[in-house]
């Protein structure tokens, strides 16, 4: 077994779900001392479940997995050098995995939370792992000793990562911050039902308002819409109005809150 096997295999980094609350009124420019990485996790745990809960219906785990690839790097907040790290490639064996990437004077050591450290390299000479590569000519400025720059990698579509983080941020908000913290619960809140809603259309794509996570993405459940009767006027429009508490019988009445 590879040491990047020994976690479970999440659907998006600690650092999207930070990206969804940084600069939330109220709380400071760093949630570090407020939830550790591996808490943090903990939500997305709990988000990647529920994202698998709604979408095993019509996806595989196999139909949501892409190609990897690495996103867009990020400074950390207090980095007090001029060095820009424009990008970074994911190799073709790459896990959703955050890279922290510590700058010295002339080189430099990255470590990601699956597989620990990896050996450092030069600015001056490529960088290249199993999982993560980085160019000499991605780098730009003069880096500061113990200026930090995270690098995520993905092997899950870029929707599934959006919806995974909305919902674990959500989840981290309502959780750890109470209401002394300024919107903190309400944009919580928010966030959990931006992401079902998300949710939701992502896992009926032939629905009224279905979403496709991918165009080349495989449905493997069946899409028939045989559950219930309908009706379809000249138009082509589904007229048909359905009674869930009571069947959709002749005669019968819409309930008000139905």
């Amino acid at each position: 077994m590879s040491v990047k096997d020994l976690k479970p295999r999440l659907y998006c980094t600690s650092m999207d779900v930070r990206n969804w609350f940084k600069h939330l009124k109220g709380l400071p420019d760093s949630t570090e001392m407020v939830l550790r990485d591996d808490q943090v996790e903990f939500f997305i745990s709990r988000a990647t479940a529920v994202v698998n809960m709604h979408m095993f219906h019509k996806y595989s785990a196999d139909d949501l997995i892409q190609s990897s690839w690495a996103g867009v790097p990020v400074p950390y907040h207090s980095n007090a050098g001029n060095v820009v790290l424009y990008g970074a490639s994911a190799g073709a064996s790459a896990y959703t995995e955050l890279w922290t990437v510590t700058c010295g004077t002339t080189t430099f050591t990255i470590t990601g939370n699956l597989q620990g450290s990896l050996s450092g390299a030069a600015y001056a000479s490529d960088f290249q792992a199993t999982d993560i590569s980085i160019l000499a000519s991605a780098w730009s400025g003069t880096p500061t000793t113990s200026d930090i720059y995270y690098v995520p990698t993905y092997d899950r579509y870029q929707a599934i990562v959006t919806v995974t983080s909305m919902l674990a941020a959500g989840y981290a908000l309502n959780s750890e911050y109470t209401e002394e913290v300024p919107n903190a619960s309400t944009y919580g809140v928010r966030l959990e039902n931006g992401a079902m809603d998300l949710l939701k259309r992502l896992a009926d794509p032939e629905g009224k308002n279905g979403l496709a996570f991918d165009t080349s993405a495989r449905i493997s459940g069946d899409i028939e819409p045989i559950a219930q009767s309908y009706v379809i006027d000249e138009t082509g429009t589904d007229v048909t109005e359905y009674y869930p508490d009571r069947g959709d019988r002749e005669g019968e009445s819409k309930l008000a809150d139905d």
